[in-house]
């Protein structure tokens, strides 16, 4: 199985190296920047292919690592410079979150020939020469539409990489990203609006932003460690509903709407923890 990568970003470069550090034949890179090219080349040890029509002629898996926009448009540029006999047997896949595999799908009936996928790393890629570090820990989802008569080079390529992996269906693929972004992006979010609250109390950026880290930190680990029932600790967990009250008195806008549907939900989880607790009251205020 030969890879090429078309789209010399973070994702494009970090997974790259990644795949060649991990024995698979990335046997080249290209991107419309060639100065961006060569360099992400030269860091993975991989060939730089000025010519993607040559690049994709010797692969039998190629990533398209460019931005979600972009995908489509470059599939349909590849399609026309190369013409579909010569991408029959190939394997085409991007790693966006969002989309699925039909972006490689068109009404030409020589598509029937190509195998589709999407493989997204559910990781942040913060930096083009860091992030491949933490590929190892990183859970991949995929989700693919491949002819009966071809090889599924994607799992073949995730066992080759041993990450655990899920495969999905493209039907879930908005829902999928969804979760994702509430997980990582909104995060980001809450956390802005606990700085904010701190900065109210006078409480400098840097020592709140040590305050909140710890306990988010914290938190996260004893997700992974106990799952979210386990993990779960504070007023509602303890069905302390002065304290809860209290809070929705000192908040207001969106941060108190924010508080108070998240609220809600941990009343769901504090009920599998606690069954035998009643919340009728928290309930009572978080509803009115």
């Amino acid at each position: 199985m030969t890879i090429a990568f078309i789209g010399c970003g973070r994702v494009g470069t970090s997974l790259a190296k990644y795949f060649t550090d991990k024995g698979l034949t990335v046997i080249g890179m290209n991107d419309r920047t060639a100065s961006v090219g060569q360099d992400s080349a030269e860091f993975v040890g991989v060939p730089f292919f000025a010519d993607r029509t040559e690049l994709i002629t010797g692969a039998d898996v190629i990533f398209l690592t460019v931005s979600d926009g972009a995908i489509s448009t470059v599939w349909n540029e590849i399609k026309s410079e190369c013409g579909m006999a010569q991408l029959c047997g190939k394997t085409f896949v991007h790693c966006s979150g969002a989309l699925s595999s039909a972006v490689f799908s068109s009404d030409d009936e020589n598509d029937l020939h190509i195998a589709a996928a999407s493989l997204h790393p559910a990781q942040a890629f913060c930096d083009k020469y860091e992030s491949d570090k933490a590929l190892p820990q990183t859970v991949f989802t995929a989700e693919y539409d491949i002819p009966p008569n071809m090889p599924n080079h994607i799992t073949e390529l995730l066992d080759i990489l041993g990450n655990r992996y899920a495969v999905i269906d493209a039907a879930s693929k908005a829902l999928y990203h969804a979760a994702n972004v509430m997980a990582s992006n909104c995060m980001v979010a809450l956390f802005s609006l606990a700085q904010q609250s701190l900065l109210e109390c006078g409480i400098p950026e840097e020592v709140s932003r040590s305050l909140l880290g710890s306990l988010a930190v914290g938190n996260a680990q004893n997700i992974l460690q106990n799952g979210v029932v386990k993990a779960l600790t504070g007023p509602i967990d303890r069905g302390d509903a002065v304290t809860v009250a209290k809070h929705l008195q000192v908040l207001s806008g969106e941060t108190l709407e924010i508080y108070r549907h998240l609220s809600l939900e941990l009343v769901n989880i504090a009920k599998k923890k606690n069954p035998e607790k009643d919340y009728g009251e928290i309930m009572e205020i978080l509803e009115k």
